[in-house]
């Protein structure tokens, strides 16, 4: 029988493994082809559809918060309710004005449900009255959205047709106008359609896949073609273009239950698979028909099977190799010179500070380690119960920024506790390093050489060689740029980039919590909003960028007369909202008062004065916050009527505290 040597049964073992990982790998990777090929095509074609629907989301969202804040303006509201009376029209004018350069296509329209009166206004002097465009009618087809959306329970609906007074298709936002008594008429905007479609949709068209824009009941609202006339071709709704009665049934079940994401099965000669996903704040969807191979084909894989063959051969021969000039040249001289030494194998041999050839071995597998692990940015060490620093790599020296190796076995031996910011931390991880656990993932602050404190997560678990020798491995990802980023980050999401005040939504949070707060323990509750006056006139006549000195200006000298309890925040563009924890109407007066003699008497380096009109309100027993703050707007806009520069303190809970003060 023939024997074979160390380095030649390595090679018959190598030639074999990479063989059989060759073998199994081609089965595994044909069998799995079809099912990736599959399942990659439907997750591209959900973020395909997913896509268009965020694009257009982006696209609609901002149009249709400008028409409800135009639909809630009180001076537009007025004038609709007065729609004959020019001073009125010329007040509503002054803020429709100030509405149109913000929308898109400054395509806005209003409605009165009384007269069924259409204006479109344009930029135009504010001297000159809106000209009526035409009347709506309920015996007009094309006149049917203004009914739907007056007599629909939404704020808004959109559709897409063509207008007949101005005689062009877009897409339409109609946003129901509420008065005192009920809804009042319809106000909003149109999109010009082929840009719509342009940025929307056919940018985003695959030569492969077809994607339609369909509402809640199925019918076609746009395609990827621009093709505006369906009728004309049969497919007015969705369910013609498929006609599958399997497929509708469960394109209908997916709409009523509105899944926001989904992938529907599709069995004809076009098309495979549906994927439908929902346009937000819409009753639109966006669904993409697309086949197994529109996204991904299966030949996508054959070269990734070759690559992978070729990289197998390749790691395999370069690992021969290695390990050959690394591992098996001093193990067959460790081996020789056991021989002529006569020396039993003993753990003694194994020490990495032995002289001879086993140390050489040990000390050559440490540096391969080393090497090994020198570029992975992460830190890498084994430890045991009592604190001994086994092994470390240089990255997690680098984070302690010790001097060396030795440097910080010689910290976690003596003094462990200083590499640790807390006490209570030290205690945890000295109590992990006794529990033998598989894996614990904690997170602590640790101290540097330095002395910086930074933010690390250890992912540790235990390890038993024998009965012997155990220990811990574990790994140390340094997280202080990921505290430091989500810092940032609720720092941005809470306060205003300009003035540093609080943002809107950061300020409706903090309300919430002092209504619950005022709820469960009592006392008073006011908040005061104030708008500076003619602001727009600064902006027009100096710039934007003194506009935006006098905001920050105005932030602190608001924030000069507040107590430390007191919450300010920009409510947005010139208006600011303040929040008067335990202070009645009566002290929201007076602080309102002190701020708005501030405003009267100082003097803006280039815009001079600026005042400001303020409302004042303290909130009611079992009063909800839109309410409440529903009233303060009210006594703001009321200040603004009564000729600005002005405080005005709306109804509390007690009539005889507060009617309505003004100066």
């Amino acid at each position: 029988m023939k024997k074979y040597n160390i380095s030649q049964r390595f090679n018959i073992i190598v030639v074999s493994i990479l063989c059989i990982t060759i073998f199994i790998n081609l089965i595994v990777m044909g069998f799995a082809m079809l099912n990736i090929t599959s399942k990659v095509s439907q997750g591209y074609a959900k973020m395909y559809a997913s896509e268009i629907a965020h694009v257009i989301e982006t696209h609609l969202s901002r149009e249709i918060g400008l028409s409800l804040k135009l639909a809630r303006t009180p001076s537009i509201i007025e004038w609709i309710t007065n729609e004959d009376q020019l001073s009125k029209k010329l007040v509503a004018l002054e803020e429709i004005n100030s509405f149109i350069d913000l929308l898109h296509d400054h395509n806005m329209f209003i409605v009165m449900d009384r007269s069924k009166n259409i204006y479109f206004p344009e930029q135009i002097n504010q001297q000159i009255p809106l000209e009526i465009a035409g009347v709506i009618s309920k015996d007009i087809k094309e006149d049917s959205w203004y009914f739907d959306t007056i007599n629909s329970d939404e704020l808004y609906n959109i559709n897409i047709d063509k207008d007949r007074f101005l005689d062009t298709y877009r897409v339409w936002i109609n946003v129901k106008v509420e008065g005192p008594d009920g809804p009042v008429g319809v106000i909003g905007t149109g999109l010009y359609l082929d840009y719509f479609i342009n940025e929307n949709i056919s940018s985003n068209k695959d030569k492969s896949a077809y994607t339609l824009i369909i509402n809640k009941n199925g019918d076609i609202q746009l395609d990827g073609t621009a093709n505006r006339d369906y009728e004309a071709y049969g497919y007015s709704s969705v369910y013609n273009f498929i006609n599958e009665d399997r497929f509708n049934a469960e394109l209908k079940e997916s709409l009523v239950s509105e899944q926001s994401e989904t992938i529907l099965k599709i069995q004809n000669d076009n098309y495979d698979y549906a994927a439908v996903s929902s346009i937000k704040d819409t009753n639109w969807y966006v669904i993409t028909f697309y086949t197994n191979g529109t996204f991904y084909t299966s030949n996508n894989l054959l070269l990734f099977i070759i690559m992978m063959v070729i990289s197998i051969i390749a790691i395999i021969i370069v690992i021969n190799i290695f390990i050959k000039h690394i591992f098996l040249k001093p193990f067959m001289l460790l081996i020789q010179s056991l021989q002529n030494k006569n020396i039993y194998l003993s753990e003694e041999l194994f020490g990495t500070n032995r002289k001879d050839e086993f140390g050489l071995l040990s000390n050559t597998i440490e540096q391969m380690a080393d090497r090994l692990v020198s570029s992975i940015p992460i830190g890498l060490f084994l430890i045991d119960s009592d604190f001994n620093l086994i092994y470390s790599n240089l990255n997690f020296i680098s984070q302690f920024a010790a001097k060396d190796k030795e440097a910080l076995k010689s910290t976690f031996k003596e003094t462990p506790e200083l590499i640790f910011a807390n006490p209570e931390d030290f205690q945890r991880f000295k109590s992990i390093l006794t529990l033998k656990e598989k894996l614990v993932v904690i997170e602590m602050q640790f101290v540097k050489f330095t002395g910086e404190v930074f933010w690390g997560e250890i992912h540790i678990q235990y390890r038993a060689d024998n009965a012997l020798s155990h220990f811990y491995e574990g790994i140390l990802l340094n997280t202080q740029n990921k505290k430091d980023y989500e810092s940032k980050l609720i720092n941005l999401a809470s306060t205003d980039s300009l003035t540093g005040l609080l943002n809107r939504h950061k300020f409706n949070e903090l309300v919430i919590e002092e209504i619950e707060r005022s709820e469960r323990y009592g006392g008073p509750l006011s908040m005061m909003i104030f708008d500076l006056d003619h602001f727009k006139r600064v902006n027009d006549t100096y710039g934007h960028i003194v506009g935006d000195d006098v905001l920050v200006e105005t932030s602190r000298l608001a924030k000069e007369i507040l107590r430390t309890t007191d919450i300010i925040a920009r409510w947005g563009g010139e208006e600011f909202s303040i929040l008067l924890p335990g202070t009645t109407s009566e002290g929201g007066y007076i602080a309102a008062e002190k701020l708005r003699k501030k405003l009267e008497t100082h003097l803006h380096s280039t815009a001079g004065i600026v005042t400001a009109s303020f409302g004042v309100s303290q909130k009611r027993t079992n009063e909800d916050y839109t309410q409440w703050f529903t009233r303060v707007d009210q006594a703001l806009f009321n200040s603004k009527n009564s000729g600005r520069n002005t405080v005005t303190v709306s109804e509390d809970q007690s009539d005889e505290n507060t009617d309505n003060k003004a100066t």
